[in-house]
């Protein structure tokens, strides 16, 4: 192209910087349909990530709800999700700083409906013929035991009247009302299962006062369901992975009937509450979001025929986030495609005509400078295949000096149960604009590919997703387009301890950067929150008999093996993974004598959402990278100490 500057690959000037990253950007969460109107959840850095829940009305006009005072977001498993409901006009929501909830009516001032303190509410159902609201409810009243977690009605005229009618397991999620409101169904599960490992679904009769009776599970604890939902005429159905793929199901005159039988993914892993991936436009017809091979999808599901039509887009999105919602003829998602960022979306199931309601950012640069992502398969340990999305890099001003090959950073998602995204993520352009490539791997244990290449990690984190890591870099390699001596690997919780494994087992990368990783095994069975306290026996072993394998498996105690240089970031409010994680290894690795950089934020919890912190983060990642590797960057980046650099 004319007029572009010859440089090598990682010292590029990019219009895609921290400031535009940050700048008037937006998450976007928890859509609700009410008569018409629109809400959502935005949660904005440029106001310390406060969470606005925002109404966009039938004129196409979007307005705040909820005032400076309030910001709205659940704490229930410390991920939260669930915080809103809304009935009428009247929107029901938890408040974060207190945990209660809230009812308010347009934007008047809210009204508080919970009054228990030490009490913490989610997955909100309005039971509009009792006037309650139905909650998932966890206490922490007693600090020396583990939060009780209980499902709950409250009576929004009456804040004392707040009655258990659920208790007795581990946790609790999605309960949800027939339409005539004489039946209640929920899914409960137990320590040691994660919500994916193992599950159950109940239903229940209700009486006039919103209290159960014959209750009866229809689902034991062997198969993992997904969004429990009632249909227009009273038939319960349901997403379950009993055929080792999460598809859909119904209960049907005490019958479990499958609906549609695909090797593809219509459930997604519960890490927060009120997913949900399929809605009902009438009783014969579902509108579902699914995934297969990596890539999503949305299709009208017959319920008489049992047949699935695909409603093409024109590109490939991504609605791995569970958001679906419905009004008359028109859904609403949450998404992204390879040339949208992450948005909220309006589809006229009968034209196919797409709107966009509400961005997570204002997108006005090129799109030459958009690095878009090829799906890559490998070969990988134990005879298997492994995945990953692969960016090269891109740039409209710039081209590498002759025969010069990029540097490569290999990205870890967290969970370790989770996937990687085609979403247009301006932290990956952040980097392919700069003349870096990127491989955002889906690891085994990953979900989008089955059951079984999900359950494949059981046991064997830390080994696995090292070698598939490693594996797809050396897929790159031998096609000779990435420079083997300049292989970054960085990733953030799950992903970040998956960096330092990486680092401890193998010499194939110059550098690694982990956010609020795991280190010690141990110590986060023994200190993480209720949720995931039991976690580690599936990925790792049983505990305590299986204590030397925590040990040697977890990277605080294999610092020797560590020669690469590391940057370490953590906010100390990190429930978590708490900041001790952070703070042991970052000692051990200087102790050690490795070069180590890091930075601890006061504010932050688990995931950063303070803009100023975001962009502190990512310039000190980039100005660590262009040390150790030695990378002569063409503008000039905020410096951060280094320790024990040369």
């Amino acid at each position: 192209m004319p007029g572009q500057k010859v440089s090598s690959f990682g010292s590029w000037e990019s219009v895609i910087t921290s400031d535009f990253i940050v700048k008037e950007t937006v998450g976007l969460s928890e859509i609700k349909v009410d008569q018409g109107d629109i809400y959502w959840i935005e949660t904005r850095p440029s106001e310390k990530g406060r969470n606005v829940l925002v109404k966009y009305n039938p004129e196409g006009v979007n307005f705040d709800i909820t005032s400076n005072k309030f910001s709205v977001r659940s704490r229930v498993h410390e991920y939260g999700g669930g915080s809103v409901c809304v009935n009428e006009g009247f929107s029901y929501f938890v408040n974060n700083k207190d945990q209660l909830i809230y009812k308010q009516f347009a934007n008047n001032e809210p009204k508080q409906v919970s009054e228990k303190k030490n009490r913490r509410y989610s997955d909100l159902v309005f039971d509009k013929h009792r006037d309650h609201i139905i909650s998932v409810r966890e206490s922490h009243v007693n600090s020396e035991n583990e939060p009780l977690n209980e499902i709950v009605f409250i009576d929004i005229n009456n804040a004392s009247n707040e009655k258990v009618i659920v208790s007795g397991n581990d946790f609790y999620s999605n309960p949800r009302i027939s339409p005539d409101g004489k039946s209640m169904s929920w899914i409960s599960w137990d320590h040691p299962n994660m919500p994916w490992d193992g599950n159950e679904l109940w239903i229940a009769d209700l009486d006039s006062e919103g209290i159960l009776f014959n209750e009866r599970r229809i689902i034991s604890d062997q198969e993992s369901v997904f969004q429990p939902e009632w249909s227009p005429n009273g038939i319960l159905y349901f997403v379950s992975d009993r055929n080792g793929w999460w598809n859909l199901f119904r209960y049907n005159k005490n019958q479990i009937e499958i609906v549609l039988e695909e090797k593809a993914e219509f459930g997604s892993p519960m890490w927060v509450f009120g997913m949900s991936n399929y809605v009902f436009a009438t009783s014969d017809l579902i509108i579902s979001q699914y995934t297969k091979n990596g890539y999503w999808y949305i299709g009208k599901i017959d319920l008489k025929n049992n047949t699935l039509e695909n409603i093409e887009l024109g590109e490939m999105y991504d609605m791995s986030r569970g958001n679906i919602e419905i009004y008359r003829d028109k859904i609403y998602f949450a998404g992204g495609s390879v040339s949208k960022v992450f948005s909220i979306f309006e589809l006229d199931i009968n034209t196919k005509t797409l709107k966009t309601l509400k961005t997570s950012m204002l997108l006005d640069i090129s799109l030459s400078y958009i690095s878009e992502p090829e799906s890559i398969t490998f070969k990988t340990s134990e005879g298997s295949n492994s995945h990953a999305f692969f960016y090269p890099p891109c740039s409209m001003d710039y081209v590498p000096n002759a025969n010069e090959k990029p540097p490569l950073i290999v990205i870890l998602h967290g969970g370790p149960t989770g996937a990687a995204s085609i979403t247009l993520n301006m932290e990956v352009q952040f980097w392919t604009s700069r003349g870096f490539s990127v491989l955002d791997v889906n690891y085994r244990g990953s979900t989008g590919y089955g059951t079984e290449y999900r359950k494949a990690l059981n046991g064997k984190w830390g080994i696995v997703d090292v070698e598939d890591c490693i594996n797809g870099v050396q897929h790159l390699i031998n096609k000779n387009i990435v420079d083997k001596n300049r292989i970054i690997i960085r990733g953030g919780s799950a992903g970040g301890f998956t960096v330092m494994a990486a680092l401890a087992r193998s010499n194939v990368f110059a550098a690694g950067a982990s956010y609020y990783g795991v280190s010690d095994l141990e110590g986060l069975l023994l200190d993480t929150h209720k949720f995931e306290s039991n976690y580690l026996n599936t990925l790792i072993a049983p505990f305590p008999e299986n204590k030397d394998e925590y040990y040697h498996r977890s990277p605080l105690n294999n610092v020797k093996s560590i020669n690469t240089p590391m940057i370490i970031f953590q906010g100390l409010k990190d429930k978590i993974v708490p900041p001790s994680q952070s703070e042991k290894i970052l000692k051990s690795l200087i102790d050690n004598g490795n070069t180590v950089a890091s930075i601890f934020f006061d504010d932050e919890q688990h995931g950063f959402r303070n803009g100023e912190n975001i962009k502190k983060a990512l310039d000190a990642e980039l100005y660590f990278y262009s040390k150790v590797l030695k990378i002569d960057l063409l503008y000039q980046v905020e410096p951060i100490e280094i320790i024990n650099y040369q």
